[in-house]
C-alpha cells in the first residue's frame, strides 16, 4: 500500500515539474514545493523499508552510473570544507540533497512496463501544458501591450511561483525580452523564471517525447505529434541561442546515430521525412527573427557574447588556481564580487566551467562518469525499448551541448527532469531489465 502511494507521488512530481511554486520558509529562504515533496517522500521510503524490514535491493543501484552519481554528490559535500563561501556551499549542497533522492525512488519504484508508461505520460503531459502556456504567453504580445504583460507576470505570477526572495532577484535581473532589429519581443518563459531554464527543460523533454512517440508506435499518434509540435513552437519562442545550437547539433548527431544504432539503410519514407524537416528548419531560420537570433550566437559584437566569454575566462582562471579539488562548492561568485550576497545571480554561464572551478578535475570526472555510463547503458538491445533509449540519448546529448552556454544543474525543473531520464537509463540498461519491464 505504501509503495503504491509513493508511486503516485512520483507521477505527481513528474507532471508537476513546471508548475512547482515556492514556499517562503523564512524572510530570506524560499524552497520549491517539489523539493519538500521529494525530501519527505524519500524519508518516508527509508523509514518504511527499515520499519517493515524490507531487504534493500542493492543490485538495482550497483552500477557505474549510480556510483558516479553518489561520488559526485558526496564530493560536493566534502568540497564545502575548503569553500570560500560556506553559506553558498551549504545552500547548494542542500539543493542537491533535496532533489537527488528522486533518482533512487524512480529506479526502485518503476519496475514494470505499465509503471514506465504512466511515468512517461505524466512527464510528457506536464511538458505539453507548460509549452502551451509558453506559446500563448508569446502570442499574447500581439494582442496586449508589453507593459501589461510584464506587470502581470512580474507582480502576479513571479512572486507566487518563485517566492518573495528569488522572485525579486528574477525581476531585477530578468531576461524576458529580446531586441532584434528595431523591435523588442517577449520571450516564452512559461512558468519558469527565465527563457534559458525553460529551454533547458524543453531540451530534455522534447527528445524524450519523440522517442516515446516512436516507442509507442501507432498508439495516440496524432496526440503525440501535436504535443511535440507545441513543444517545438515553445522552444522557438524562447529565443534561446543555446537551445537553438543544442537542438541543431544534437539533431545532426542523432541523424547519424540512428543508422548506426538500428543498422538500417536509407528508405523513401525516411528521406521524405528528413527533407520535410530540413525544409521546415530552413523556412523557420531563413530571413526571420529566429534566424537573426541564431546567427547572433557567433557574433563577438554582441554584448552578451563578449560578456559571456569574459566570464568564461575568469571561471577558467579559477579552475587553474585549484585544478584538482577546485575552489569549493559555492566559491565561484566570490571571484566575481567578494561582497556578493546569496541573492546575486552569479555563475559561469557554462555548466562545465562551474563544476571545474568549484569542484576541480575530480568533481568534473565524477560528473562526466555519470553520462559516460548512461550512454553505455542505452546501447541497442533485442527488445522493444530501443526508440525510447534513443530518445533518452538525444535528451542527454542536447542537455550536454546546451550546458556549454548555461549553468544547468541548479534549476529544480531541469535537475528533476535530468534525474528522471538518467534513472530510466539504469532501468533500461540491459535485456534483463527490458524483460522485467514487459511483465
Amino acid at each position: 500500500m505504501a509503495q503504491n502511494y509513493l508511486e503516485k507521488i512520483i507521477y505527481f512530481v513528474l507532471f508537476f515539474i513546471p508548475f512547482s511554486f515556492a514556499l517562503n520558509l523564512q524572510a530570506d529562504v524560499d524552497i520549491s514545493f517539489l523539493r519538500v515533496v521529494i525530501s519527505f517522500s524519500f524519508a518516508f521510503f527509508v523509514f518504511y523499508i527499515l520499519y517493515k524490514n524490507i531487504p534493500i535491493p542493492f543490485d538495482k543501484f550497483k552500477n557505474g552510473q549510480t556510483l558516479f552519481f553518489l561520488a559526485f554528490f558526496l564530493f560536493t559535500l566534502i568540497s564545502s570544507f575548503w569553500s570560500l563561501n560556506s553559506v553558498w556551499s551549504i545552500r547548494k549542497f542542500i539543493f542537491f540533497a533535496t532533489i537527488f533522492p528522486i533518482y533512487f525512488l524512480i529506479i526502485f519504484l518503476i519496475n514494470s512496463k505499465e509503471k514506465l508508461d504512466k511515468a512517461a505520460k505524466f512527464f510528457i503531459l506536464g511538458g505539453f501544458f507548460a509549452s502551451l502556456i509558453g506559446v500563448v504567453q508569446f502570442l499574447s504580445q500581439f494582442f496586449f501591450s508589453l507593459d501589461s504583460i510584464y506587470n502581470f507576470w512580474a507582480y502576479k505570477v513571479a512572486m507566487f511561483l518563485y517566492g518573495q526572495n528569488f522572485g525579486s532577484v528574477v525581476i531585477q535581473n530578468q531576461s524576458w525580452f529580446v531586441s532584434i532589429g528595431r523591435h523588442d519581443y517577449l520571450r516564452a518563459i512559461s512558468l519558469f523564471p527565465d527563457p534559458h531554464t525553460f529551454a533547458l527543460y524543453l531540451g530534455i523533454i522534447i527528445p524524450f517525447t519523440v522517442g516515446y512517440f516512436f516507442y509507442k508506435n501507432k498508439k495516440d499518434k496524432s496526440s503525440y505529434l501535436f504535443k511535440i509540435f507545441i513543444m517545438l513552437l515553445a522552444l522557438l519562442f524562447t529565443f534561446s541561442r543555446g537551445a537553438y545550437v543544442g537542438f541543431l547539433s544534437s539533431f545532426a548527431v542523432m541523424f547519424v546515430l540512428y543508422f548506426w544504432y538500428f543498422n538500417v539503410g536509407f528508405n523513401k519514407k525516411f528521406l521524405t521525412a528528413l527533407f520535410v524537416a530540413a525544409l521546415a528548419l530552413f523556412f523557420v531560420f531563413s530571413n526571420s527573427v529566429f534566424g537573426e537570433r541564431l546567427i547572433s550566437s557567433f557574433s563577438l559584437a554582441d554584448i552578451s557574447n563578449s560578456g559571456r566569454i569574459q566570464i568564461w575566462k575568469t571561471s577558467f582562471d579559477v579552475f587553474l588556481d585549484s585544478p584538482v579539488f577546485g575552489a569549493g562548492l559555492g566559491s565561484l561568485p566570490v571571484f566575481f564580487d567578494p561582497t556578493a550576497s546569496v541573492k546575486s545571480p552569479i555563475n559561469a554561464h557554462n555548466t562545465y566551467l562551474d563544476i571545474l572551478s568549484e569542484l576541480g578535475a575530480i568533481g568534473f570526472l565524477f560528473f562526466a562518469g555519470i553520462f559516460a555510463y548512461s550512454f553505455k547503458f542505452l546501447k541497442f538491445q533485442k527488445d522493444k525499448f530501443n526508440f525510447l533509449r534513443l530518445g533518452i540519448i538525444w535528451s542527454l546529448a542536447w542537455f550536454l551541448v546546451h550546458s556549454f552556454f548555461e549553468t544547468s544543474i541548479f534549476s529544480v525543473p531541469v535537475l528533476i527532469s535530468l534525474c528522471f531520464v538518467l534513472a530510466l537509463a539504469v532501468i533500461l540498461k540491459d535485456e534483463t531489465s527490458g524483460q522485467a519491464l514487459k511483465k
